[in-house]
C-alpha cells in the first residue's frame, strides 16, 4: 500500500486506499437506496432511491420478465433487496444485473409472450464469431439488428420518461454487446440487447 504525509494542520498519514472510490454500479453502492425505500427507519437519499425505482421500471420491460398485472414497484423492489442481501458476496457486482436475475428468478415467464424475430433468437458465441468475420454482410445483419431494437425500445414513452440512447454511439453500443456476449455465450443476441436497453435506462434516468 501506499502511502503520503500530508502537512495540513498537523502531520498525518494518508494511504492510497483512503482514496479508492467505490464502483457507483455496484450493488453495494446502490442498495443503500433501495433498503430506505422499504423501511423508512434507514437514512433516505433521493438520489438512490430515484436509481433503485429506475432499474426497477427500466427491468420490469424486459420481456422474459413477467409479474403479475397488479403488482407494485414496491413490492418488486422488496424481491430486490432479498435476493441480493440473501448474495452478499456479490455486492460488488453491477447492480442492474442483479436486479435483472432476482426478477427473471421471482417471475420469469412460463412461455415467453413476446416473439423476437430474426438475429435476436441467435446465440452470443454466433454474434462473436459473427463480429469477427470478414463477411460485411453477417456482420451488418447482427449489428443492424440490435441497432434496431434498441432504437424500437427507446421509444417507449411510457415507461420511459428520459431518452436512454442520448449520448450514446454505435461502437460504444457494440463494445458492450461484445463484453456481454463474450462472459455470456449461451445467452441470445436479444438478451443482450434486452440486458443493454436495462443499462441504458438505468443511465438516463440518473441524468
Amino acid at each position: 500500500m501506499q502511502c503520503a504525509a500530508v502537512l495540513s494542520a498537523g502531520l498525518f498519514l494518508v494511504c492510497g486506499d483512503a482514496f479508492a472510490q467505490e464502483d457507483p454500479n455496484s450493488a453495494n453502492f446502490q442498495m443503500p437506496g433501495c433498503r430506505s425505500i422499504i423501511d423508512n427507519s434507514l437514512p433516505h437519499d433521493a438520489y438512490l432511491e430515484g436509481a433503485c425505482v429506475g432499474a426497477v421500471r427500466a427491468t420490469v420491460l424486459l420481456p422474459w420478465i413477467c409479474p403479475p398485472a397488479q403488482t407494485t414497484a414496491l413490492q418488486i423492489i422488496h424481491v430486490v433487496v432479498r435476493y441480493i442481501d440473501s448474495r452478499p458476496a456479490r455486492l460488488n457486482e453491477n447492480f442492474n444485473h442483479l436486479v435483472a436475475e432476482a426478477l427473471k428468478e421471482e417471475w420469469a415467464c412460463p412461455i415467453a409472450p413476446r416473439v423476437i424475430i430474426g438475429a435476436g433468437n441467435d446465440s452470443c458465441e454466433t454474434w462473436t464469431s459473427t463480429r469477427q468475420e470478414t463477411n460485411l454482410l453477417n456482420r451488418a445483419v447482427a449489428e443492424g439488428w440490435i441497432l434496431a431494437f434498441l432504437s424500437g425500445m427507446n421509444m417507449d414513452t411510457i415507461m420511459q420518461r428520459s431518452d436512454a440512447l442520448l449520448g450514446s454511439d454505435v461502437n460504444g453500443l457494440e463494445a458492450w454487446t461484445d463484453n456481454y456476449c463474450r462472459a455470456n455465450p449461451g445467452s441470445k443476441i436479444g438478451e443482450a440487447a434486452g440486458s443493454l436497453m436495462l443499462e441504458l435506462r438505468s443511465r438516463a434516468e440518473k441524468r
